[in-house]
């Protein structure tokens, strides 16, 4: 991520645009309670097949104008290297990627609530506040909503038919930093939405 350029630990800026990922509100809450959010809009740069792809993501609008829990690419550009053609983007995996990586960890806070976070006195003010602390990581349920599942289902499968016998839950979970309890979930859904993407292979017995 290229911007906001944050480091592990760093404090996020209270005011900048966001998307968090819970519908409790400062004023529902009577202590501090963890959540999760996504820092948008976020730029990035990836490297792929010979390849630098910029893009941003952000909140998906609806054709009036307003934004959705849903998030998007937009603004994508693509430099390849003198004879290389890129045919097929893997962007699903790049949304994906990019939701986690713009994930941060807060804290929701009510109403008139002093607190000490890092040797800094906090005090919130009449409708509450939120605190950003760190980067997080979104629940693997945070995840499907904002990709509306599609893209991620169809990546699952994509990872699944590439990734080595013997070892297809275990590099889809590294892959998405989850446990293989989420990735076996994460296929059968695939399986039933995308059948079409699984291919049963067969092995001929034969006698010398």
């Amino acid at each position: 991520m290229t911007d906001p350029e944050l480091r592990e630990g760093e404090v996020i800026i209270g005011g900048e645009p966001t998307l968090l990922h819970t519908r409790l509100r400062p004023t529902e809450v009577k202590r501090p309670t963890p959540i999760t959010g996504q820092y948008l809009p976020a730029t990035f740069t990836a490297k792929v097949a010979n390849c630098t792809v910029n893009f941003t993501l952000t909140r998906v609008k609806t054709a009036s104008g307003e934004n959705t829990d849903h998030v998007g690419i937009s603004d994508l550009h693509v430099t390849c290297n003198p004879g290389t053609q890129v045919l097929d983007l893997p962007l699903p995996l790049l949304r994906s990627l990019a939701i986690q990586a713009s994930t941060f960890a807060a804290f929701i806070i009510p109403p008139h609530f002093t607190w000490t976070d890092g040797g800094v006195t906090w005090t919130s003010g009449k409708a509450g506040a939120c605190h950003f602390v760190s980067r997080g990581q979104p629940p693997p349920e945070v995840l499907d909503e904002l990709t509306d599942g599609k893209d991620l289902l169809r990546d699952v499968a994509r990872i699944y038919a590439t990734a080595p016998y013997g070892r297809k839950w275990q590099t889809i979970a590294a892959h998405y930093g989850y446990g293989p309890e989420w990735a076996h979930k994460q296929v059968r859904l695939a399986r039933k939405k995308y059948p079409g993407l699984f291919t049963t292979s067969t092995r001929k017995k034969g006698r010398k």
